[in-house]
């Protein structure tokens, strides 16, 4: 089973404000996500290719 993080946990993980994540989502900057319902959820996987593809600055 994959491991999906709340947008809180997606924040910290990725060392930003999950102001900053939601920022960067809409304007289309941020990793990948899913939505789940009403709510965002992220890949702890799509996260590191985010983060390793060095667009994580």
């Amino acid at each position: 089973m994959k491991t999906y993080l709340t947008n809180e946990e997606a924040a910290q993980f990725l060392g930003w404000k999950p102001g900053t994540l939601d920022r960067r989502r809409w304007l289309g900057q941020g990793p990948k996500f899913c939505r789940v319902g009403r709510s965002i959820r992220y890949k702890a996987e799509d996260l590191e290719a985010f983060i390793v593809s060095g667009e994580a600055q």
